[in-house]
């Protein structure tokens, strides 16, 4: 019998770069605004830069969203997971935002 926790493995989400561009920020390489967590959402990385756990906000209010970059967010099911897309990310479709 084993004694200790079992680790489970948690499953990310990716918002791609391509896909979703966060509001406020229309050009490539335009400041990101800070992206605050209301609803308990980890984000855990923007591509490969580390997010400050205790806060899980962006590490700096400035980080520069750039082509290829994305989001990932752990932990969070799919109704949260459109609740928070719409929030944060807005869909640019023929160069229109889109909720």
């Amino acid at each position: 019998m084993k004694i200790g926790r079992m680790r489970r493995k948690v499953k990310m989400k990716t918002i791609n770069y391509e896909t979703y561009i966060p509001v406020n920020s229309m050009v490539s390489g335009k400041t990101v605004r800070r992206v605050e967590n209301e609803s308990g959402l980890k984000i855990s990385q923007v591509h490969n830069g580390l997010i400050t756990p205790e806060t899980c906000i962006l590490p700096a209010p400035n980080m520069v969203l750039r082509p290829g970059m994305a989001v990932k967010v752990c932990g969070i099911n799919r109704r949260e997971f459109e609740k928070f897309r719409k929030v944060i990310f807005t869909r640019v479709i023929d160069g229109k935002e889109v909720y």
